[in-house]
């Protein structure tokens, strides 16, 4: 046999083994999060409807309740925890997919930038917390991000927009997403191709939306609807008021009033919960242009921004490290501009694959400005050498070890 016959049947053994591999460190990571039981605060999106009228992140619950009764809330809420494992698996399948096309599409698996890039993202906290989050509708959110994400990189900017469309009725966090979006379509065409009609729709659609969400949303239709629901009554005030009543203004002087609070730990924490993008960022910039550069980084860090209004700590801090994959790829994706594949220096290599294996063993740390809790074995424990009162379990959640979590 020629070596190049034995090198051509080399080739496609060795992309089964990294495919295999990579497949089983994404499995892995999010099997770290995985859990069985209900997250409390997100049951409510699945028992409410526009019956009443229009309530903000109602489209997900008008769906099931188009198959239950609020009478059979406990098999809505059952149903949930199957459509998040599903739609999870999408959204992991969807991208490892999309990574492995631009792998193969090279023809070379020493493209260890980007497969270190993957790599990085599948061991970060992103994956856990999704698995983690059950009744939240992040999932859906993710999973719609990541095809209009695809879309756009193809070109196919209608449907990227009839999907951006639906997004904020799911829930608003679709925004977050849509900046990163709206970032790399400036990458691709320049601030003048934001002219273009099918452009300058796709990037205002989602902003549009959602604002139009929040305008026609009447507290009379959510009060209605919390007094239907099958949900503790002390709850219901409660839920109107921070799933379905909340405010930009309102929200923008809490989160100052908890950054001010303790401004030095909260950074420290939002920095450690960044790691893994900063660390993508480092492997990813070097090989680019600075105009390239700097747009991935804008793109990656955008999420960050949600933190002025929203204090689900690391829940939104680990968008960024899907928002710098999503951005990867759409620049890999695009033609002549591709992300290039050059081989890394073996010292960078190295290091890149230490911080992929230390990032692995780490427990998943589901965080709040007020406290934190590890996820393990099922168990909530507290976090040992992390500063206090930023990352401290308090008496409520002591009572749920055993349970879910947050």
């Amino acid at each position: 046999m020629s070596d190049a016959s034995a090198k051509g049947m080399e080739r496609p053994a060795r992309a089964t083994l990294l495919l295999a591999g990579l497949a089983v460190l994404t499995l892995y990571s999010f099997l770290r999060g995985q859990s069985v039981f209900l997250q409390p605060a997100g049951t409510i999106y699945y028992v409410v409807d526009y019956s009443n009228g229009f309530v903000r992140r109602a489209l997900i619950g008008q769906l099931y309740m188009l198959f239950y009764t609020r009478a059979e809330a406990a098999q809505a809420w059952a149903t949930t925890l199957v459509m998040h494992r599903l739609t999870s698996f999408l959204v992991l399948a969807g991208v490892m997919c999309w990574f492995w096309a631009e792998v193969w599409q090279r023809r070379q698996f020493a493209a260890d930038r980007l497969i270190l890039l993957y790599a990085l993202f599948a061991v970060s906290q992103f994956y856990p917390t999704l698995a983690a989050t059950t009744t939240y509708l992040d999932s859906y959110v993710f999973l719609l991000m990541l095809a209009a994400f695809a879309l756009a990189a193809r070109g196919k900017y209608v449907l990227a927009t009839c999907l951006v469309a639906i997004g904020p009725l799911i829930h608003e966090l679709v925004v977050v997403l849509s900046v990163p979006l709206l970032l790399m379509l400036i990458w691709r065409h320049g601030l003048r191709g934001l002219r273009r009609p099918d452009v300058a729709v796709l990037c205002l659609t989602p902003f549009v939306v959602a604002l139009l969400a929040f305008h026609f949303e009447t507290t009379h239709a959510v009060a209605l609807q919390m007094q239907r629901a099958p949900i503790p009554p002390d709850w219901r005030a409660e839920m109107a008021q921070w799933q379905f009543g909340n405010t930009f203004r309102g929200d923008f002087a809490m989160m100052l009033h908890k950054l001010s609070q303790h401004p030095i730990r909260a950074i420290a924490t939002m920095l450690a919960f960044l790691l893994p993008t900063i660390a993508m960022l480092a492997v990813a910039v070097p090989a680019m242009k600075r105009r390239s550069a700097a747009l991935l980084t804008l793109a990656a860090l955008s999420p960050l921004g949600t933190l002025l209004v929203a204090w689900d700590l690391s829940r939104l801090v680990v968008i960024t490290q899907f928002a710098a994959i999503l951005s990867i790829l759409f620049m890999a994706t695009s033609g002549e501009n591709r992300v290039p594949a050059a081989s890394m220096a073996p010292t960078s290599r190295r290091a890149g694959w230490g911080f992929v294996a230390a990032l692995a063993m780490l427990p998943l740390i589901y965080g709040y400005f007020d406290h934190a809790v590890i996820f393990g074995n099922g168990v909530m424990e507290n976090m040992p050498g992390l500063s206090r009162p930023m990352l401290k379990v308090d008496a409520v959640l002591r009572a749920t070890i055993g349970g879910s979590g947050t």
